[in-house]
């Protein structure tokens, strides 16, 4: 018998889906407890504000794209690999009816840089998934699939750049080149 969520876990769950579809100022609280099922007091009871929610989901959020790097790192044997499992994956990504863009730039850019406590958070969980791909990446130097000399920190802010930056661009255009052209430009930085 399956267990239901309780209060604070639907809350959060829909708060994420809410916030990735349609943004975070398009979303209201009251949207948020009337679709998650919740007593608005229950909502108060976990969160004190909109922002502690946001807090909340930036985890949620961060959980979702450190995930991401770490399947495609995992099933990487080679830096190849590994710049082909991105392209697949965003690929796959830009292909589905539900695939908004990069949950964490979406509401940096929403913020902007001056969000103060939220701002900190995201770029925390953009840090982790540097430290991810740079250690991917230093592993494949120890390993001869990299030259003696690359410089994987620099080889893998190259990577998530690239990665984000061409996420942003289909975005912002709903072009495909972009992905299309992700893994050129990954393969230059090797």
């Amino acid at each position: 018998m399956k267990e239901e969520a309780g209060p604070k876990k639907r809350i959060v769950n829909k708060a994420v889906s809410l916030f990735y579809r349609q943004g975070v100022h398009l979303t209201g609280i009251n949207q948020i407890i009337e679709e998650a099922g919740v007593a608005k007091a229950s909502f108060y009871y976990h969160f004190k504000s909109k922002e502690d929610l946001v807090a909340e989901t930036v985890n949620s959020f961060g959980a979702i794209v450190k995930d991401k790097f770490t399947s495609i790192a995992s099933r990487s044997t080679t830096p190849g690999e590994f710049i082909g499992g991105c392209v697949e994956a965003m690929q796959h990504d830009i292909r589905s009816n539900a695939f908004f863009g990069c949950p964490i730039a979406n509401i940096a850019f929403e913020y902007g840089s001056g969000a103060g406590g939220i701002h900190k958070m995201l770029k925390s969980v953009m840090n982790e998934v540097f430290l991810l791909l740079g250690n991917f990446f230093q592993n494949m130097k120890v390993k001869g699939h990299l030259r003696p000399e690359a410089d994987v920190e620099m080889i893998a802010r190259g990577m998530l750049q690239l990665y984000e930056g061409a996420l942003t661009m289909w975005k912002m255009t709903g072009d495909r080149k972009y992905a299309d052209d992700l893994e050129y430009m990954m393969k230059r930085l090797l």
